[in-house]
């Protein structure tokens, strides 16, 4: 694992809701916190909407809503350290799609969710020298 993201139990409840309430969409959002290192701790989640043509399959944020995000964090003394998005019926696995969007130094919570309900999450980072994912360690608490 290259890394870790911490959030409480709670926030990873709150993620799993939106993933299960959008199904069969996809759900997408912010995650805002702070960095160290290759670690990230989420201080808060920012749902946001989906406006992806075909939100089966994709999601897209928002500009004006991703820049909204950047402000808060930093109003908060804080940062945008990744974001979260569902894949219905399809494992928590960034697809090409995903990788082709990423930036490096980002966590990718990626919740899975079967037949409306959230069975799990896991979170990547893009690596700079290989430009592939590289899973990180879900940490509670």
């Amino acid at each position: 694992m290259s890394g870790s993201i911490h959030l409480s139990s709670e926030q990873r409840a709150q993620v799993s809701r939106y993933a299960a309430r959008a199904y069969p969409e996809e759900c997408c959002g912010v995650l805002i916190g702070r960095r160290s290192g290759s670690a990230a701790q989420v201080d808060e989640i920012l749902p946001t909407e989906n406006r992806a043509e075909d939100r089966t399959r994709r999601y897209e944020i928002d500009p004006k809503a991703l820049i909204d995000a950047h402000l808060t964090a930093r109003e908060r003394g804080a940062e945008v350290v990744g974001y979260y998005h569902s894949h219905p019926e399809s494992p928590a696995v960034p697809s090409e799609r995903d990788r082709s969007t990423a930036w490096t130094d980002t966590s990718y919570l990626i919740v899975r969710v079967e037949r409306g309900g959230a069975t799990g999450i896991r979170s990547w980072s893009l690596s700079s020298g290989e430009g592939a994912f590289r899973e990180e360690e879900v940490c509670l608490g």
